[in-house]
């Protein structure tokens, strides 16, 4: 996040990152066809992009990679 100093109280999202993790989402599910369980997330978007670069690389999904598992009855 940067200083806005329009609004000294607020801080305004670096539309840098942002688009980094949306690139880097989009280029996941064209190579693997399905997203990734982003929100909510303990992940910061900094992470994000670390974990979804090293899945594009290693040519694994966020599954394989971490070892996440979708439990059943859990409301992600």
């Amino acid at each position: 996040m940067k200083y806005d100093p329009e609004h000294p109280f607020f801080f305004k999202p670096d539309p840098n990152k942002h688009s980094k993790m949306n690139r880097l989402l989009s280029k996941y599910e064209e190579k693997f066809h399905r997203g990734v369980p982003t929100e909510p997330s303990t992940f910061t978007e900094d992470e994000w992009c670390a974990i979804l670069e090293e899945c594009i690389r290693e040519n694994e999904t966020f599954e394989e990679l971490t070892g996440f598992r979708y439990e059943e009855g859990c409301d992600y």
